[in-house]
């Protein structure tokens, strides 16, 4: 298209020669790219050799992968905020939970991973780069050319999204295995992270019901606007074809974490109450100052101590596993301090 050549060039040329006293340059260079426009250019053999060779090359990053690449390079993606442990879980969270990779609270999980995001942002950015890829394909591969183009672009969306999905759940299962409770090494730095665990408000609570609402993918019941209900609703009536939700495998995946901080009390609430039994346990002690390996002892080999050590552990069946973990060892440093 040698109309679209020269504007395309007209406003390249404006934007490096600008000014009134550049106008006779710009002039002459638009004169100069007509006139070898006009005169044509001779036709050249297509090197299919060199063409096959760029496909197989190009073939070997899958379409779906380059599609999420393309999509987290989008600036409506890009600029979204990212999700926050520090924010999540409120002001006592410095004090009671730290991360076993040394991260910051502050560290965050970028915004296209979070669930207000996935059926406003990401679900209609996965439908318009699968369009655009698709649009594409005559690089790739010509085979695709007796397909129809909107059969490929409704299993590229889908491809897209499973490899999402499945990046989605790997964000918040590492945080969930990277959050831990804070170290201590007597019983009044214990008292003192106890206190912060328990609240309230509770930052163990608000981090893990925090991280159950992320991954609670249900379709938005009321969009609000207008224009964002008919993008989610093509964007659901495309994706679905009479299936689950888009977002289904995160909330299946998640199920569990889901139960333990749902009900009342759920269980993550036993949690918290079995913690504050043994901040109320430990607290004669971490009041008297530096307690004796015998203090400790009779602390720990007490009825009391063995009934709270079992409510910790009949609450934390169904917790995630690294909470589990970190539960147990804080009752295992309890008794070696």
């Amino acid at each position: 298209d040698k109309d679209l050549v020269i504007a395309w060039m007209r406003q390249d040329w404006a934007n490096a020669y600008p000014g009134p006293a550049q106008a006779p340059l710009r002039a002459a260079l638009v004169t100069q790219l007509t006139n070898l426009l006009q005169a044509g250019f001779p036709k050249l053999d297509l090197n299919n050799n060199l063409v096959a060779r760029a496909r197989v090359v190009l073939n070997q990053y899958p379409a779906a992968e380059r599609g999420l690449a393309i999509l987290e390079d989008q600036p409506e993606v890009k600029d979204l905020t990212p999700w926050t442990l520090a924010e999540a879980a409120g002001p006592l969270a410095p004090y009671a939970l730290v991360r076993r990779t040394g991260k910051s609270l502050s560290d965050g999980i970028a915004g296209m991973y979070t669930a207000a995001n996935f059926f406003t942002v990401v679900l209609p950015g996965i439908s318009k780069v699968a369009e655009a890829l698709v649009r594409e394909d005559w690089v790739r591969t010509p085979a695709n050319s007796n397909t129809p183009a909107l059969v490929r672009t409704d299993q590229l969306k889908k491809d897209m999204l499973a490899l999402y999905t499945s990046d989605y759940a790997a964000q918040w299962e590492d945080l969930l295995s990277d959050v831990t409770i804070a170290p201590f090494s007597t019983l009044q730095q214990e008292m003192a992270v106890l206190q912060a665990l328990i609240g309230p408000p509770s930052p163990l609570k608000m981090y893990l019901s925090a991280v159950a609402q992320q991954t609670t993918l249900a379709p938005p019941a009321k969009p609000t606007t207008v224009q964002n209900a008919s993008a989610a609703k093509a964007e659901l009536e495309s994706l679905l074809g009479g299936g689950p939700s888009p977002g289904q495998p995160v909330t299946d995946r998640f199920a569990g974490l889901h139960k333990f901080v749902s009900g009342t009390p759920s269980p993550v609430d036993d949690v918290i109450k079995a913690l504050t039994q043994l901040r109320m346990a430990i607290g004669p002690a971490a009041s008297a100052g530096d307690a004796s390996p015998s203090q400790v002892t009779e602390l720990t080999s007490g009825p009391a101590f063995a009934q709270i050590l079992g409510q910790l552990r009949m609450s934390t069946l169904t917790a995630p596993p690294a909470l589990a973990e970190s539960i147990m060892a804080l009752v295992r440093q309890t008794s070696t301090i």
